[in-house]
């Protein structure tokens, strides 16, 4: 047989917190001392808010800390959101159960979530923290066994039947989802299949396990500095057409989006987060109303659809935000690209990017790749993207080797220095560059020069 037992406290948490406060007048001051040097006079917690909330406030404790080892504190976030398609209750004339959810995440504790009364698709919405550093020993136990070919350790979740009847089955269906890409910083957003004993499917489980604190491990390069996978990773995105040159005014519009664009993208940004955890649908999905190429016009009229609460002039932004050269019309692909779920290595990316040019002087980095961009063309070499990096103050690791065919000429054939990536006398020169730039940028090109 089994015995199931709670213990609980006589005193609730929070205030047996503020009592500790009240007794304890240093740790008062202490609290008080970080918050106002992370937030300023203004601290946003209290220490009275602290109290009622102490796992904020020991992520504030622990964040101001610069410790390598409080560095790689983190947590494990598991949010169980819902099942749907249950079965009925076992033994009973359609009768709808009243479930729970079980699972232990590696040899934590057991967790349970509240039981949702008589219903074939309960909403638990139930969230549970692990402390987890992110050390190598640490984050190695979420992928032992994967070099012996194995799935590597899972997360285990039952939907059990809330029952009175000894003799009755609370067992439903159990679901898996591998733990591995938490190792890359990678949330892990999973629609599960429920099996029951029977190995029949019984419905289904949504769950997401995540960081809770921004993702750290003992090789990150700094907040100041780019690895060779950052570069890599920035010059294949600003290439759009590979052709060795590097957008830059595209660059400068990812880290530097105005206000409105900013508070509507992040707006947008909710919103797809929310209906990828409550309904399973990513950008791509939300987004599929809308053609392939659009124009201002059709993201405004479409966007009534999507009741988002931004207004037809925040749509028009976030339009020119990604019409860098005047085109008139946007691939759809562009706008997943910026308001779509990222994964925890392209999200950090963009944060260190942005934070570390948000830092300096207005008009700085447009200034250094005008300086570069002679020919107005607002293209510059890969050195000269790379250059400019290293005069708004990164540090840039060695570029892994590329293949000698993906290599780009410094010189012309004839030996003379090239003005153009691609050994031509001028970026503008669009009759030997025509194989290799895309055909609309071409005829902008061509256009913009006929103006002038």
């Amino acid at each position: 047989g089994s015995v199931h037992v709670e213990v609980r406290l006589a005193v609730p948490v929070d205030q047996l917190y503020q009592l500790f406060l009240d007794q304890h007048p240093e740790e008062r001051a202490h609290i008080d001392r970080v918050l106002t040097d992370r937030y300023g006079p203004d601290a946003p917690l209290s220490t009275a808010a602290a109290a009622a909330n102490p796992a904020a406030l020991s992520a504030e404790v622990m964040h101001a800390s610069e410790d390598p080892v409080q560095r790689l504190h983190n947590e494990i976030e598991v949010l169980v959101y819902n099942a749907q398609g249950l079965p009925p209750r076992d033994r009973t004339d359609g009768q709808a159960p009243s479930t729970y959810v079980h699972y232990q995440l590696l040899n934590f504790q057991d967790t349970f979530t509240p039981a949702i009364s008589d219903t074939f698709d309960p909403v638990y919405e139930h969230k549970e923290r692990f402390p987890f550093p992110t050390n190598p020993a640490m984050l190695g136990l979420l992928t032992e066994g994967m070099r012996d070919g194995g799935d590597g350790p899972c997360l285990e979740l039952t939907v059990l039947d809330d029952i009175e009847d000894e003799d009755g089955d609370p067992h439903i269906g159990t679901a898996r989802v591998p733990l591995a890409p938490l190792c890359e910083g990678d949330e892990i957003h999973a629609r599960l299949s429920l099996i029951s004993s029977s190995d029949a499917m019984v419905g289904t489980l949504r769950v997401v396990v995540r960081w809770r604190h921004p993702f750290a491990t003992e090789a990150d390069a700094g907040p100041d500095a780019l690895s060779a996978r950052d570069v890599s990773t920035l010059l294949n995105r600003f290439s759009p057409v590979q052709d060795g040159q590097v957008h830059w005014k595209a660059f400068l519009g990812w880290v530097q989006p105005t206000l409105m664009v900013k508070t509507a993208l992040e707006r947008i940004r909710q919103f797809v987060e929310r209906s990828r955890i409550t309904k399973g649908l990513n950008a791509d999905e939300i987004f599929s109303g809308i053609n392939d190429h659009f124009t201002a016009q059709d993201l405004v009229s479409t966007s009534a659809q999507w009741q988002l609460g931004v207004t037809a002039d925040e749509w028009t932004a976030v339009f020119n935000h990604l019409d860098v050269d005047g085109f008139g019309s946007v691939a759809r692909s562009e706008l997943i690209k910026y308001v779509g779920s990222k994964r925890f290595y392209e999200a950090q990316l963009e944060a260190k990017v942005v934070a570390h040019v948000q830092g300096l002087r207005p008009g700085t980095v447009q200034a250094l790749f005008e300086a570069e961009d002679t020919q107005g063309s607002r293209r510059v070499t890969r050195e000269q993207f790379k250059l400019v990096l290293k005069q708004i103050g990164f540090k840039l690791f060695e570029e892994p080797d590329r293949p000698a065919l993906l290599q780009v000429p410094d010189r012309r054939y004839d030996g003379a220095p090239a003005s153009s990536p691609l050994g031509a006398d001028s970026p503008l020169d669009l009759r030997r560059e025509t194989e290799v730039l895309d055909p609309e940028y071409e005829q902008a090109m061509r256009a913009r020069k006929d103006s002038e």
